[in-house]
């Protein structure tokens, strides 16, 4: 794990790290599912979100190590999303790479919706994110 990679992630990237938790929300909950997805990443934009109570929800009493967990696997995930774009030379920097809606969803989105059925990470992210159930 490079770390020095992963911090510049987390600086720069904050929102894409809120967004992947509203995904994770509407996936834990039902209302879109990974397949769709892993198809059309976009597909996330037509469903509508449902408010309501999630973390308050949530009983047990390890709620702030799974949230550490979804963020830092979140920005593993990211980063991982990031390595290949560069690797590949469709961006030039971490701070490009989080410029663009397109490269959200086709890019990181994609990128992590392949990778949740495989891997720890994706075990990592689906074994805690049961906070975020309503």
């Amino acid at each position: 794990m490079n770390v020095a990679l992963n911090l510049t992630i987390y600086q720069n990237g904050r929102l894409i790290i809120f967004a992947l938790l509203g995904v994770y929300y509407r996936l834990v909950n039902g209302d879109i599912d990974e397949s769709q997805l892993r198809n059309d990443p976009k597909a996330i934009k037509d469903v509508g979100f449902t408010y309501g109570k999630f973390i308050s929800n949530y009983h047990g009493d390890d709620l702030m190590r799974k949230l550490e967990v979804l963020i830092y696997s979140s920005i593993r995930l990211v980063s991982d999303a990031y390595g290949n774009a560069y690797r590949a030379g469709t961006v030039t920097s971490v701070s490009n790479y989080f410029k663009t809606d397109l490269k959200y969803y086709e890019g990181t989105l994609k990128f992590i919706m392949n990778s949740l059925p495989f891997g720890s990470i994706g075990e990592d992210i689906k074994s805690n994110w049961d906070i975020l159930k309503r």
